[in-house]
């Protein structure tokens, strides 16, 4: 052991392993790594203000990164170069932008050696000060590599603090609150992890497995979800699971405190909210609405293109990690969950980042979810039917598959949208939209036509090669031009338009006529469809077909 200096051990050297160790009573650091010389250091299998299951407390922290020190590594991949930093005000302090690229691997920090009782740091856990690009990675899937729990006692800031315009924080694979077997009755005081005084870019919680580009970390956020995104559950990677803390899971803090995501967290049983954010923090990012719940099928409105994340829970947080999508360009958005991967809970809630895949929002209310009825089990109100062919109400979906999706066997349209319950069930839609927000006129595809102009078309709202081409009349301001056509240099006359279409070698055509008086005949050639604004909207106005 080492005791009664300034430091226990103060390093201004490079690529200083420190190992085994019992540090305590020290009246500033542990361990201190001061100025640029001092990078690469480690430290790996020491005992840091805490002495048996007694706290030995450091007077500032248990260990201090500061000055430009960079790439030291506290704890490693493996559970066997653990550190216990417990008993300190703070367990780990890294200070100041120059110190970049330093990493807090495998620690218990506020508990003792068996990770089942505390031994706070009385302030802070972990501490990030101006840092650049510090990372903190527990390395196991049930986030019991990197504990850091029991920390606080109300006058701090609990688990982890990041200020200081730190950059570039990476939490992946913590358990924050909880103890060795994942369960939250560590908790730390106030909160588990707080994100404040102008810092940007942290991601708290899961990446893909390709490097996270500090600069721009929306890329692999947006790959993820575009490749990994639809059902998974929460073991099948790093999530930090948070949970147990005396206020809020997870806090961000100032209007300066921007573009942090909040990405694949389990996040339950704390005292608060399990996201929350305060005074304008992450460009005061709105939480998505879930509208509408239809057996497997969740649908719902946020910002456009906004990444959304669906959680589910016993409560109104986000204990378990159930699927994402990406909203369409006017932020509505579905998602078809497999019912037979999930756990049991009562209710869901979402999360969103933005557009640029980085401010992300707080969760949603919480929407009562009864389509689960345990893993490998349940499949809703329609579990048990064998009746697959029986349609009381004509809308193509049996009713059995009706009983499964909520809609009524006796009406063929449940939300009165236009389309028959048969054919939004068949396409993924929501044949239980409500009133205000029916999906008839979105466009899910980006063809141009909207989901209710597809089902009177009888094409695929899904598809958007399916018709292929929309050709436009109006015979106000077009010219009937063979290059025209288009929806802002429209045809003249319907009947120049067919001849168009029939040119187009059978592949599928749509018209869609402008408002107004038609004085043609019109005899409509093979794989073409005729649409006016009646059904499109075009120009608000109806459209007439008369003789010539």
């Amino acid at each position: 052991s080492l005791s009664n200096e300034e430091n226990g051990l103060t390093i201004q050297a490079g690529n200083v392993m420190i190992e085994g160790f019992r540090i305590i009573n020290f009246p500033n650091a542990g361990i201190h790594f001061s100025g640029s010389l001092a990078g690469g250091g480690e430290i790996f299998g020491c005992d840091i203000g805490i002495d048996g299951n007694t706290a030995a407390p450091n007077g500032v922290a248990g260990v201090i990164i500061e000055n430009g020190a960079s790439n030291c590594r506290v704890g490693g991949v493996l559970g066997s170069l653990r550190n216990v930093i417990s008993g300190n005000p703070i367990g780990v302090m890294i200070n100041d932008s120059a110190s970049v690229s330093n990493s807090i691997g495998q620690n218990y920090i506020g508990l003792d050696a068996s990770g089942l009782s505390a031994v706070g740091n009385t302030l802070s856990g972990v501490y990030i000060d101006g840092a650049t690009a510090t990372n903190l990675n527990g390395y196991r899937d049930d986030a019991t590599g990197l504990i850091i729990s029991g920390n606080g006692n109300g006058t701090g800031d609990g688990g982890i603090m990041i200020t200081g315009e730190a950059t570039g924080t990476f939490i992946q694979g913590a358990g924050i609150g909880v103890d060795l077997n994942g369960d939250p009755t560590l908790g730390n005081n106030p909160h588990g992890v707080r994100i404040a005084g102008g810092s940007t870019f942290s991601l708290v919680g899961f990446i893909d497995s390709e490097t996270l580009p500090i600069i721009a970390p929306e890329q692999d956020v947006k790959s993820w979800a575009e490749n990994k995104g639809q059902n998974f559950v929460d073991d099948s990677f790093q999530a930090n699971r948070i949970a147990g803390n005396v206020m809020n899971g997870i806090v961000l803090d100032g209007a300066t405190t921007e573009r942090n995501a909040l990405i694949g967290n389990v996040i339950f049983s704390n005292g608060g909210a399990a996201v929350s954010l305060l005074n304008g923090a992450n460009g005061n990012a709105t939480p998505p609405t879930i509208d509408a719940v239809v057996g497997a099928m969740v649908s719902g409105t946020s910002g456009s293109g906004s990444l959304i994340l669906l959680h589910g829970d016993e409560e109104d947080e986000a204990e378990f990690i159930i699927g994402a999508t990406v909203a369409d360009s006017k932020g509505f958005w579905t998602l078809t969950l497999d019912l037979g991967l999930l756990p049991v809970f009562q209710n869901l809630t979402a999360l969103q980042l933005d557009s640029t895949f980085s401010n992300s929002s707080a969760l949603s209310a919480a929407v009562a979810f009864s389509g689960v009825g345990g893993e490998g089990e349940g499949e809703g109100e329609g579990e048990g039917c064998t009746d697959t062919e029986t349609d009381t109400d004509g809308d193509g979906a049996s009713d059995c598959d009706e009983m499964a999706a909520g809609t009524d066997i006796n009406n063929p349209d449940s939300d009165g949208d236009g389309m028959p319950d048969g054919f939004e069930i068949m396409f993924g839609l929501n044949p239980l939209s409500p009133m205000g927000n029916l999906d008839n006129l979105l466009d899910s595809d980006g063809d141009g036509l909207s989901n209710l102009e597809e089902y009177l078309q009888d094409t695929d709202p899904t598809n958007s090669s399916d018709p292929g081409t929309t050709r436009y009349v109006d015979n106000a301001i077009g010219a009937d031009i063979v290059s025209n056509g288009g929806q802002n240099n429209p045809y003249k006359t319907i009947g120049f338009a067919l001849m168009q279409a029939a040119n187009a070698a059978g592949q599928v055509e749509r018209i869609l006529l402008a408002g107004g008086v038609y004085a043609e005949n019109v005899v409509l050639v093979s794989n073409v469809a005729l649409s006016g604004p009646v059904i499109t909207g075009a120009k608000g106005e109806d459209v007439t077909l008369k003789l010539p």
